[in-house]
């Protein structure tokens, strides 16, 4: 399921006006980058970990949780967070 939603449904939220994951990810860090020093980040619902990647390799995070209701997005998440070392 994450795979269709990486590669298909997150498409359809560019054509509904949404900036892009990238965009996205910029303007999420420009609210959460004051108070993310030091801080654990908690991700819930968060789906396939599009974000919560990103969020766990980037800036001053103490730590991280991500969670979500499909037990197997988020065991995708764990292996992809895994395979990175994050």
């Amino acid at each position: 399921m994450s795979f269709v939603y990486e590669r298909g449904w997150r498409q359809g939220f560019a054509w509904a006006g949404f900036p892009g994951a990238d965009k996205e990810y910029d303007i999420a860090m420009s609210y959460l980058r004051p108070a993310a020093e030091g801080k654990v980040l908690v991700d819930m619902s968060c789906g396939s970990g599009l974000f919560s990647r990103r969020w766990a390799g980037s800036m001053g995070w103490a730590g991280g949780w991500a969670g979500g209701g499909r037990e197997g997005e988020v065991r995708r998440l764990h292996r992809r967070a895994a395979a990175r070392e994050l």
